[in-house]
């Protein structure tokens, strides 16, 4: 029974194994739903050069009114996180905050495809969730589980050509007054009024964090690339 692998005499021991193995690597949910297990400390730009056009946002750090969480190409994925491996276009650029009609932009339209997805907007669990920088001021963070399904649905964009933009997405994703009063009061949704513009120094950022525009490495040149590689077997060791 021992040459079976040696699950046979403990299950038990096989699944906190391979649980533990599932622990130690990184989660990639990619634009369209398909999801893939990546190693700990794999660079971010390998994963932006194995799908090209793209680029690699951590999936608990998305914000209204601020930049979207675009990792840079040297930066290296932890066990246990969720990333999302997003088409570079559907992303605001550089510093541009985050609002509702970016967050719309982000849905997967797979309707032609298989009919539609499920709807995410208007759930009975809310997609934001409050939280306090380290500043004290009241932040807004759009929670994981709604971006994961928005990037595998398609009705949560459907809001921006019904409603006509930024107004009918707010109206949908703040799916109760307080949250759409929240909303508007940060990023001026619905009034016409000037977007807030966010202090970039509110919420703590590692150290030695550099920001940059959201541009996929797949259009490096040749030798970025080698150089890309040779940081990546430097993490292997």
């Amino acid at each position: 029974m021992a040459n079976g692998g040696g699950c046979l005499l403990a299950p038990y021991f096989c699944a906190a194994l391979l649980s533990r193995r599932g622990r130690r690597a990184a989660r990639l949910v990619l634009w369209g739903g398909e999801s893939r297990a990546a190693r700990h400390g794999k660079l971010a730009g390998q994963v932006m050069l194995d799908f090209a056009g793209t680029v690699v946002c951590r999936a608990d750090a998305f914000y209204l009114g601020r930049p979207a969480p675009v990792l840079a190409i040297e930066d290296r994925l932890l066990a246990g996180g969720t990333y999302l491996v997003l088409p570079v276009e559907r992303l605001p650029q550089g510093y541009d905050a985050l609002t509702a009609a970016s967050l719309a932009a982000l849905s997967y339209d797979r309707a032609a495809a298989a009919g539609g997805g499920p709807s995410i907007a208007g759930g009975p669990k809310s997609p934001f969730e409050y939280v306090k920088g380290d500043d004290g001021r009241t932040v807004i963070k759009v929670t994981p589980e709604f971006l994961i399904g928005a990037i595998t649905s398609s009705r949560a964009a459907g809001a921006d050509r019904e409603g006509g933009g930024e107004e009918a997405c707010a109206g949908t994703l703040c799916s109760t007054p307080e949250l759409r009063k929240h909303y508007e009061q940060l990023v001026g949704a619905g009034r016409g009024a000037r977007a807030w513009s966010p202090r970039l120094d509110t919420i703590k950022e590692r150290k030695g964090r550099r920001g940059f525009a959201a541009v996929s490495p797949g259009r490096l040149s040749p030798v970025a690339v080698r150089l890309l590689s040779r940081l990546d077997g430097k993490g292997d060791r």
